[in-house]
């Protein structure tokens, strides 16, 4: 997102004519109080490690690679919805629900600021600054098997086939340039032909209600922005049939599967803990829902909060 042009332009935030939900003027009071508080707790000593993570978003503004205010409602409306459908079946009797939780976030700010939003939703106030939070280094959740010669190897082959791929479609890659020359402000190759880099980039308007970016005289249209989303669609179909990529997918998510199923052997055995929770990326979904078969578009680009639910 850093070449994106207009970025400060574009609000990430609510408006303050818009009406904000109970919740999230419930959790901003509660965030501003605990954090102005210093409380001891988990939470609060995970924001002491050297990354210095802020609990929220610090403005309306888009910072780049991190959570948006918007963000901040999608993941307390999610905790929300599940707290709705599980929160009584899992805590009846419970006072130490925070004995029951188990929480994993990775070292970047945006997974644990989507961490906190997610699980002030689905507990309130009920434990929330209790949960101990364990953090991991990979995107992908491999834990003790990361490293994996073989994986790398699968990689670089998906990523020939997929370059090659887009080179066959001439006209949608002068497109995509065409677009990218306008959106960009810096023309560099390793993503100004990557349509699904400037899906992204373009979802950075369409998200927040801005208008698509102009350079002197020259306009990104509408139809334009739907044509790079159709463009992308199919390739994802692509993607997810590609063998290589599937390879990929499967090494990758191999540690994280094996966490899984190691404490779903706990919950069955020991009916504890009651929750576990990774908040993680795109990739990570990716890698895990192609890894259990799953090939539709929506496993190959996650939406935004997305989530997966064992139970």
């Amino acid at each position: 997102m850093i070449h994106v042009r207009n970025l400060n332009l574009i609000t990430c935030g609510y408006s303050d004519d818009v009406n904000v939900t109970e919740l999230y003027s419930e959790y901003l009071t509660f965030m501003s109080n605990n954090w102005s508080n210093q409380v001891s707790t988990s939470l609060f000593q995970f924001l002491g490690q050297p990354n210095n993570h802020p609990a929220m978003p610090s403005s309306k503004q888009c910072d780049i690679g991190q959570l948006s205010l918007q963000g901040v409602m999608q993941h307390l409306k999610l905790g929300s919805i599940l707290r709705t459908l599980y929160f009584e079946k899992l805590f009846a009797g419970t006072t130490q629900i925070h004995t029951n939780v188990i929480a994993y976030t990775t070292k970047y700010r945006r997974t644990f600021q989507s961490l906190n939003a997610f699980l002030f939703g689905f507990l309130k106030s009920d434990g929330f600054l209790k949960i101990p939070l364990n953090t991991v280094t990979s995107m992908s959740y491999c834990f003790e098997d990361c490293a994996c010669p073989a994986k790398e190897r699968y990689y670089k082959n998906a990523i020939t086939e997929n370059n090659k791929r887009i080179r066959s479609n001439s006209d949608v890659l002068r497109m995509v340039e065409d677009v990218s020359s306008v959106v960009y402000t810096f023309a560099d190759g390793s993503f100004i032909r990557d349509p699904h880099y400037l899906k992204d980039a373009l979802m950075a308007y369409l998200c927040h209600n801005t208008h698509l970016p102009c350079l002197a005289t020259k306009c990104v249209y509408p139809l334009q922005a739907l044509k790079v989303f159709s463009y992308v669609d199919w390739d994802s179909r692509q993607l997810g049939k590609s063998i290589p990529r599937q390879k990929y997918c499967i090494l990758s998510s191999y540690g994280f599967i094996k966490i899984i199923v190691s404490h779903l052997l706990k919950i069955v055995s020991n009916e504890k803990p009651k929750v576990v929770l990774y908040s993680a990326h795109d990739k990570t979904i990716q890698f895990l829902l192609t890894a259990l078969g799953i090939t539709l578009n929506e496993a190959v680009f996650p939406p935004y909060a997305s989530r997966v639910i064992f139970e």
